[in-house]
């Protein structure tokens, strides 16, 4: 078994974010527990075969919430497939949108121009990398 495999079947919610088309397709939905929630932030709205998930019986349960029959278990598919944020919220304003590119572009070429090797993780951004960016209000 690969480990996306894995990961589908040992998941609650899965949530793709990658910007490419068809990460979840109809053969993934049979691996999938009962109860999981299918979200996608990407920016592809074919992230998710949505067509190919509701041709199972399914419901609008609530708001942005379907409920998708397949076999004997339920998947919960949020928002309709495409962008959540865009389509369940409010999106994010250009002005927010352009301030977190210029961070991860910063980001970035921090991480390039630093040429250090670093063992894959998580770490915090420099605050001398981000903080030019960052607007504060503060009275005069």
């Amino acid at each position: 078994m690969v480990w996306w495999e894995e990961a589908i079947r040992e998941s609650d919610v899965i949530v793709t974010a990658t910007g490419a088309s068809a990460i979840i397709r109809a053969e993934h939905y049979p691996l999938m527990r009962d109860g999981v929630i299918l979200m996608n932030v990407g920016h592809q709205a074919s992230e998710i075969d949505v067509p190919a998930l509701l041709l199972n019986p399914h419901r609008e349960l609530l708001p942005f919430i379907r409920e998708v029959d397949i076999g004997s278990k339920q998947i919960y598919l949020f928002a309709e497939g495409p962008m959540a944020n865009l389509v369940a919220g409010c999106g994010d304003s250009h002005n927010a949108f352009d301030v977190i590119l210029a961070v991860m572009l910063a980001g970035i070429c921090h991480i390039v121009s630093d040429g250090a090797e670093s063992a894959p993780g998580v770490y915090l951004l420099p605050k001398g990398v981000w903080e030019p960016f960052v607007v504060i209000n503060r009275p005069s």
